[in-house]
């Protein structure tokens, strides 16, 4: 298959999945109100089940959009991306040695101090307090 017609290919999937996604997005996407019950520094005091949940949706959040950009980054480039690269198009440039649980906490800390974008998405809001926790420097666009 030549290489135009399987970037046709790979964007026509792309662009179902999205439109399948879109039909399914209100009835799927939570909102910074549902990230809270689980990402409050109660449950990280008490490292409860609830702290658990927190850590296992930010991270899930975090990769699906993640994701999404390589997806889209590699089309457009007709090749992989890297993290840098993805790096440059999210404007978040997190340590390689952040845990799953630091990121927790970003976020958690973001939603006590952000009460009034509690209404947004979660994936908005957890994008967000890492471009506000890890911001790339300008030298590295």
């Amino acid at each position: 298959m030549s290489s135009l017609k399987l970037l046709l290919v790979a964007l026509a999937i792309v662009m179902s999945l999205c439109m399948t996604s879109l039909a399914w997005a209100d009835d799927l996407q939570g909102t910074g109100n549902e990230l809270r019950q689980y990402c409050n520094q109660q449950n990280y005091a008490a490292k409860n089940e609830r702290w658990g949940l927190c850590i296992m949706e930010v991270y899930a959040l975090n990769r699906g959009y993640d994701w999404s950009i390589y997806a889209l980054a590699s089309i457009a480039e007709h090749h992989m991306v890297t993290q840098e690269q993805v790096s440059k198009i999210t404007r978040i440039c997190m340590p390689s040695n952040v845990t799953r649980e630091q990121r927790a906490l970003i976020v958690s800390k973001y939603l006590q101090n952000n009460p009034a974008t509690l209404n947004d998405a979660d994936v908005d809001l957890v994008i967000t307090a890492e471009r506000a926790a890890w911001p790339c420097s300008r030298s590295a666009h």
